[in-house]
């Protein structure tokens, strides 16, 4: 790349003063990457940094009845700015009127859960200036169908999938993929499942069920649309769980300040966390309710004023309980 500049922007309106344009919210922290070498032959993998505090403000952002806004960080996408005139490549929206948009679909950015937030990663060949959030500048990624409904329910072993559609044109077929695991669905490694021919009516409902034997922990399901142009878009990514089998972890360990708990639970399903001595004394009580996908629930031990020594964090949702021994510093 050469000599290259990168440089952080942050807005703090707080929940009012999100930036928005054309309809959608963007979080409050954007960058600009800027090389010596402008055009590469193959292209660069990118982690943007950013904080929970960020997400939760994006989400509970306020002021623009019509904007749209992610329900949680693993909805976002990247928008990508570019400009000739590179001065206005920057933090703000603006002033960007004459260069042009493009959109990184939620599914082709990896999130993963990193210290005080996450990290986004990415693929660009090439670099300007880059904004998170969970829908293209123009409105919508442009679909070759109007898909209306995709989820993917439980059904003891099984998951029935279904989905709805209007003004199919020029469909070739759908192309149901799955990733078996956490892991993959944060690396993005989602696989052929089952492929479904488009009947290009103006009105459709299909389905089709998930056999597989073996299920465990959860399963992350999306739906891959084809045009007969071979123009490819997808939907948003639905979770099943499986099993109590499902990641929860704490970080870090040995800890001074803030506790990191991972946790993962059915949609509207309570999760309780508790911080405990080991004489059995509760010191903090927090929940959750979970989504489907991994959450992310932050205790601050050093606010407790604890005494250093060995801790558990107990975890319970139903039936399923798991301890973490942790140590404070």
């Amino acid at each position: 790349l050469g000599s290259t500049g990168v440089q952080a922007f942050i807005n703090r309106g707080g929940f009012s003063g999100v930036k928005d344009t054309n309809d959608v919210y963007f979080l409050d922290r954007n960058i600009t990457i800027k090389p010596a070498n402008t055009v590469n032959a193959d292209s660069a993998k990118v982690r943007f940094y950013f904080t929970d505090a960020e997400v939760d403000t994006l989400v509970r952002a306020a002021g623009c009845s019509t904007c749209s806004k992610p329900k949680d960080a693993y909805e976002l996408g990247i928008t990508k700015y570019d400009d000739a005139d590179k001065s206005k490549e920057n933090g703000n929206l603006g002033d960007n009127q004459s260069g042009i948009f493009s959109f990184i679909n939620q599914n082709n950015v990896k999130k993963v859960p990193y210290d005080k937030g996450y990290y986004a990663e990415f693929k660009v060949k090439d670099f300007s200036e880059f904004w998170l959030n969970n829908k293209a500048i123009n409105g919508n990624v442009p679909l070759p169908v109007m898909l209306t409904y995709f989820n993917a329910v439980k059904q003891n072993q099984d998951v029935l999938l279904q989905w709805s559609t209007t003004n199919e044109v020029n469909v070739d077929r759908f192309e149901i993929e799955v990733a078996r695991s956490s892991y993959e669905y944060q690396h993005q490694q989602f696989s052929l499942l089952r492929v479904v021919a488009a009947r290009n009516n103006m009105q459709n409902v299909y389905k089709t069920t998930d056999m597989e034997t073996n299920k465990a922990g959860a399963r992350y399901y999306r739906l891959k649309i084809i045009g007969r142009n071979n123009q490819v878009t997808y939907s948003a990514v639905k979770v099943v769980l499986f099993g109590n089998k499902n990641e929860w972890s704490i970080y870090p360990n040995p800890v001074t300040n803030l506790l990191q708990v991972i946790t993962q639970a059915e949609a509207g399903k309570k999760v309780e966390i508790q911080l405990v001595n080991t004489i059995g004394h509760v010191l903090l009580n927090m929940s959750v309710v979970g989504t489907g996908f991994p959450e992310k629930v932050q205790m601050d031990v050093k606010q407790l004023r604890i005494p250093a020594g060995l801790y558990v964090v107990k975890i319970s949702s139903g039936t399923e309980i798991r301890q973490f021994k942790v140590v404070k510093q």
